[in-house]
């Protein structure tokens, strides 16, 4: 959705997309979720304005 548009979202942006659906997660899930996909390498996140990628593999 977002990707394929090529925009960016914050875990906030996420939440609150998530939330129209019937799959609700707090951000503290949404922020586990992205540490797992960042250790398997299809994420790569950054601190501050950078924020996160998906990578290739991703």
């Amino acid at each position: 959705m977002l990707f394929a548009q090529n925009k960016n979202a914050s875990r906030q942006k996420l939440k609150e997309m998530l939330n129209e659906t019937r799959h609700t997660l707090s951000l503290q899930q949404i922020r586990t979720r992205m540490k797992e996909l960042e250790d398997i390498g299809c994420l790569e996140i950054h601190k501050g304005r950078k924020g996160t990628e998906i990578t290739e593999k991703g």
